[in-house]
């Protein structure tokens, strides 16, 4: 498998991958691109947009919770009370508080 960084637009960059497939026949390549990043929300669960908040994508599901695990104090200051992590437009988990419990 093919790996490397690709330019998505907005001067974001998302890690992409090429897969060999075999399709009647003759090989092609099949790119698969792994975009993670965090959904910013309230603490009813609406997605938080009326203000500047970071927006960034990931390669990996543990590269978002790392840059989370190192930023979450400035969003909760910034208003964000939970957020939920997306792998393109898949829920991977939803509603995790940035409060203490």
């Amino acid at each position: 498998m093919e790996a490397g960084a690709e330019r998505i637009g907005s001067g974001c960059t998302a890690f992409v991958s090429y897969r060999s497939r075999r399709g009647d026949g003759e090989e092609s390549k099949e790119r698969v691109r792994m975009i993670w990043r965090w959904r910013y929300e309230d603490a009813n669960g609406g997605e938080v947009t009326d203000r500047p908040l970071p927006r960034e994508i990931f390669s990996s599901q543990s590269d978002a919770e790392s840059w989370l695990g190192e930023s979450w104090r400035e969003l909760l200051e910034a208003g964000v009370e939970q957020v939920t992590l997306m792998e393109d437009e898949r829920v991977e988990y939803s509603g995790m508080s940035l409060r203490a419990e």
